[in-house]
């Protein structure tokens, strides 16, 4: 699957906790498939996935319209907790956060 952000680029698959999860080499953004954010959350591994990076010096995502790879389709952005903006595709539920923003859902989860 492609980076929703930096289009071209391939993400590289893990599995942390228990949970599947795609990483951009090039930004370090996370995709979640549906459920996966849930799953995440729950078992607090928000913040470890988010420290847990493929390159040291991350490529800021440029600017524009996230589009979800799985279905070719623009995503939304919605603002979450702590006010996080991240990107979610309304045909498959997947979504995606750039480098940060999981940590900072996370965390204000956990308060």
């Amino acid at each position: 699957m492609r980076c929703p952000k930096c289009d071209a680029t391939e993400m590289c698959f893990f599995s942390y906790g228990g949970v599947d999860i795609d990483r951009c080499p090039s930004c370090d953004g996370l995709w979640l498939d549906k459920d996966e954010l849930d799953a995440v959350l729950t078992r607090e591994l928000g913040v470890q996935i988010d420290l847990v990076s493929f390159n040291p010096t991350p490529i800021s995502p440029a600017a524009g319209v996230a589009t979800c790879h799985r279905c070719e389709r623009p995503m939304i952005t919605l603002r979450g907790a702590a006010d996080v903006s991240f990107e979610w595709c309304e045909s498959c539920e997947g979504t995606f956060f750039d480098k940060g923003e999981l940590s900072v859902v996370q965390a204000f989860r956990d308060e």
